[in-house]
């Protein structure tokens, strides 16, 4: 027998085209709607938008509100969490979806309320492949989902489903076909709805800024409300596997619609169908109860779907997801793991406590909710994240320099470099210095372990320089400076020639006249170029033009040749009427990876510009996405037309075919495309859209707007950029080659000591070391207590890895994600056995006080 219930709820955005302070405000008015018309027995349950945030806000705000909800969480009537916010599941790394529900978790037990099991999330713009991985590892019995499940998707497994990952996690997961406001403003016209806002204009018009506030429930029509109510459930019919049928009656940043409730039974008689007002939960367990024959789903919700996925998200406003990525990769991969290990060296500034990163990570997590992260937002919004990206930014750079020069403190007698390398295996890297002032002259004549420091940037303030060391696994390092007398190499300028560089087997070369850029790595050519493609689409979606051209062909003017024994550089200068920038390709010494940096100057809005990599023909295309590689086709070339899609990645993505794969490895979240032709394959990485609409009315790819219809100037994006990328090759398995290319993605850091320091002996110490048989990652390490708390994963292939705790010798347990203990797997090292896509989390009992 079917069942449609009814679940009361809104979908909150931290912001939108609306600040996060505009969001509070409106919030704690409907909080305090929703907690007197639940406290009438008006409106029986309520689903809080799967996220804690909005109780937090009601506590620091509205403490009278705050008390009643957490009554009713605590009466099982209103549901709270998991996650802390509504992350994007594509825009943010692996550990930021795992600290949301951490974080989601931890404010529960403070604010003693139950946190729900239900992972709901909403208006994600697509679910990765290591959702059931993370969803079974945190203890979460489901899914709640509602974009990136095709039709046909649906027609094969249904919306009710057993998405199971690579590693064999399971999770019953829940599709809601026709929207998680399917029933949004039941029973009212939008244009009514409309009517209602209250718009408050500020003087002066520095910008188009309104503030929007609802003030009264509209009142509904039942008959409107009751034929809306027989299409959903017509349309999950079609779907379903259970006959269990979601209403989701809510919708953005509005409170309860209390009427629907009062007036359930008249619109139940005239739909025709008998509608239960429920929890999700009570959604959840009915499925559950009917789970016997359900379908498997592998795969991402990546597909086209009744709700549109809005893939154009993931490129725009760059500017903004690479200060994201940063701040994300400063936290988990360097701050945490450097406070470690300066608690146990005793070596903790007392500018520093470890208890500041907490609040870090939740400042992060709201700068990373969906619109936010997204980058769809209006462009006073866009100015508001931006600055506090960068103060966030500048906050966790601060701390991580002050421990950096701390530890430097004791660094020894002599000049030299104290270098992080966060990766958790031994490897030799280029290591970047900034050469200020008084230390210019020392650093540009001296020697690291034999190797020279070359010159990376002219900077007359601070010119950065590079060498090539060997460093040891998640370790702190002290490289004595060696004085080199040397000739240092100078700059040439190379006009209407070719300019080439080579270094340890690999060759760049730039041809001026012919504006061609070449890479060769290992016996394969790389044809390297900037490409402009007319953009007719918005902050969401691409509607791409006619024409596509190169902005280097006939657009080189001069090129610049670096040739020292450690790295070496060609640079080329190019100018045209959309963009002009200077493209450098980078080699060094031991190291087998081309760096790639342009800088780029936007000129014309309309474009979307991409690095475009044309290699020999390979076929199939492998992407990172949150914690796992995903293989998907290229697209093929049929006679003239060309069927372009794009994908989001993070960190790399390789063209791969036979035993050979190019690699690319990127500082950040970004997009690409690829097509098969005849005799090439081609992998288009997007760096920057100049598009200057948040959502246009009607596109080729979507029927109805995504968001308001304003003007974002900020998003045409003119001015200024700087995108860096690398290349390697993977000759056979991809792990050596993601290890290279992860020494860019993560590289050390390294500070300039002057040798004043009293300590005889220069410190130099190992938080652990990771062995394996395929790529294992290090998500993070920190501490919890005195506790040290290890994440890796497996995201390319199964795995075997010897874990070594390099400070002291503690026991080490195997871990929920949710960090609680499990078994006991050894003492200082321990084996593990990892299925692809596997996240295993292992803590070292009491690790601080037995490694001080």
């Amino acid at each position: 027998m079917d069942r449609v219930l009814v679940v009361q709820h809104f979908h909150w955005d931290l912001c939108w085209w609306h600040s996060e302070e505009e969001s509070r405000r409106n919030l704690v008015l409907a909080l305090r709607y929703l907690a007197k018309a639940m406290e009438r027995g008006d409106v029986p349950y309520f689903l809080l938008d799967g996220q804690v945030y909005p109780l937090e806000v009601a506590r620091e705000v509205d403490p009278e509100t705050f008390e009643a909800l957490a009554r009713l969480a605590r009466e099982g009537r209103l549901e709270v969490g998991p996650l802390y916010t509504q992350v994007d599941l594509y825009r943010c790394s692996l550990e930021s979806i795992v600290r949301s529900v951490l974080v989601g978790l931890e404010l529960c037990r403070e604010m003693r309320v139950p946190c729900s099991d239900v992972l709901y999330v909403p208006d994600s713009f697509g679910l990765p492949l290591s959702v059931p991985e993370i969803a079974a590892g945190l203890g979460l019995r489901a899914v709640v989902f509602s974009r990136g499940m095709s039709v046909e998707d649906l027609e094969r497994v249904g919306s009710e489903f057993l998405w199971r990952s690579p590693s064999g996690s399971e999770v019953l997961a829940i599709y809601v076909p026709s929207g998680y406001l399917n029933a949004g403003v039941l029973g009212v016209e939008w244009s009514t709805v409309c009517r209602l806002r209250r718009y408050v204009a500020l003087p002066m018009r520095l910008w188009s800024y309104a503030s929007e506030i609802y003030l009264r429930e509209p009142s509904i029509d039942v008959s409107r409300a009751a034929e809306r109510v027989r299409r959903i459930v017509e349309i999950s019919r079609r779907f379903s596997r259970c006959g269990i049928h979601l209403v989701m009656n809510g919708v953005d940043r509005k409170s309860v619609q209390v009427e629907v409730a009062r007036r359930l039974r008249e619109i139940s008689e005239l739909a025709g169908v008998e509608l239960e007002l429920a929890r999700l939960s009570d959604a959840v367990a009915a499925i559950e109860a009917r789970r016997d024959g359900l379908s498997v789903f592998e795969g991402e919700a990546l597909r086209p779907s009744l709700l549109p996925l809005l893939p154009a998200s993931s490129s725009s406003r760059p500017e903004l997801k690479k200060l994201l990525f940063l701040v994300e990769r400063l936290l988990a991969r360097y701050l945490e793991p450097m406070t470690a290990l300066s608690a146990a060296l005793r070596a903790l500034p007392p500018s520093l406590r470890v208890e500041e990163l907490d609040g870090m990570w939740r400042e992060l997590l709201k700068l990373l909710s969906h619109d936010a992260a997204c980058g769809t937002v209006s462009d006073e919004v866009y100015i508001e994240l931006l600055g506090r990206s960068m103060a966030l930014l500048k906050r966790v750079g601060s701390a991580l320099a002050h421990l950096l020069m701390y530890v430097a403190s004791r660094a020894g007698p002599r000049p030299g470099l104290i270098v992080f390398n966060p990766l958790p295996w031994r490897a030799t890297v280029p290591i970047e210095v900034v050469a200020y002032p008084p230390t210019n002259e020392t650093v540009s004549r001296s020697c690291v372990e034999g190797s020279e420091m070359e010159l990376l940037e002219e900077d007359p303030a601070f010119p950065r320089y590079v060498t090539v060391a060997e460093l040891g696994p998640t370790s702190i390092t002290y490289l004595p400076l060696e004085r080199c007398d040397r000739e240092l190499p100078s700059v040439e300028s190379v006009e209407r020639g070719v300019a080439r560089a080579s270094l340890g087997g690999l060759e760049v070369e730039v041809d001026a006249r012919r504006g061609v850029v070449r890479a060769r790595l290992g016996g394969v050519a790389v044809d390297i170029d900037v490409v402009a493609d007319e953009e007719k689409g918005d902050l969401y979606n691409h509607d791409p033009g006619s024409s596509s051209l190169s902005l280097l062909r006939g657009s080189i003017e001069r090129c610049w040749v670096y040739r020292g024994r450690v790295a070496a550089w060609v640079s080329a200068e190019f100018e045209s009427s959309i963009a002009s920038g200077v493209l450098k390709l980078v080699l060094y010494e031991r190291v087998p990876r081309i760096d790639v940096f342009l800088d780029l100057v936007v000129r014309r809005e309309g474009y979307r510009i991409s690095v475009l990599l044309r290699t020999e023909k390979l076929g199939r295309v492998v992407a990172y996405t949150p914690g796992i590689a995903v293989e998907r086709s290229e697209e093929v070339v049929a006679g003239e037309e060309e069927r372009f899609e794009e994908f989001p990645f993070q960190e790399w993505v390789a063209l791969a075919g036979g035993s050979k794969a190019l690699v690319v490895g990127a500082r950040g979240l970004y997009e690409y495309r690829s097509r098969a032709m005849p005799r090439a394959s081609e992998l288009f990485v997007t760096l920057v859209r100049s598009v200057p609409q948040l959502s246009k009315s009607s596109l080729a790819s979507r029927r109805s707007p995504a968001g308001p219809s304003v003007r974002t100037r900020l998003a045409e994006e003119l001015g200024h950029h700087r995108f860096e990328l690398c290349l390697a090759l993977a000759q056979g398995d991809l792990s050596e080659a993601l290890r290279i290319v992860k020494s860019f993605v993560d590289p050390p850091i390294a500070a300039v000591v002057d040798g004043s320091s009293e300590s005889s002996k220069p410190v130099s110490a190992s938080v652990l070391e990771v062995e394996s048989s395929g790529f294992v990652e290090l998500h993070s390490a920190r501490l919890r207590g005195r506790d040290l708390v290890l994440r890796l994963g497996a995201p390319l292939s199964s795995a075997r890895a010897a874990v070594r705790i390099r400070m002291g010798s503690p026991e080490i347990w195997l871990a929920t994600l949710s960090e609680d203990r499990l078994r006991k797997v050894g003492v200082r090292e321990a084996s593990l056995e990892l299925g692809r896509g596997k996240i295993a989390t292992l803590i070292a009992r009491g690790w601080l006080g037995d490694a001080s």
